[in-house]
């Protein structure tokens, strides 16, 4: 039981991460909200990247409860 714990904690910690770590990082470098893409802004160049890693984080962080579905 211990066992099966840490995988859900550690799956779904890495997973949430993984998620708005990204979202924080771009929000504290000054990206606008509700702009899905933010091209326009040169200061922003630095973040193209975060998106695309905080669009894997969702299945990183399902997978953490996978195997706790019925």
């Amino acid at each position: 039981m211990k066992r099966w714990a840490k995988i859900h904690f550690w799956g779904t910690f890495v997973g949430v991460n993984a998620i708005f770590m990204p979202m924080h990082i771009m929000g504290i470098m000054g990206h606008p909200r509700r702009y899905a893409q933010a091209t326009e802004f040169k200061y922003l160049a630095g973040t193209q990247g975060l998106p695309s890693f905080h669009y894997h984080g969702g299945p990183d962080d399902g997978g953490g409860s996978a195997p706790f579905l019925d």
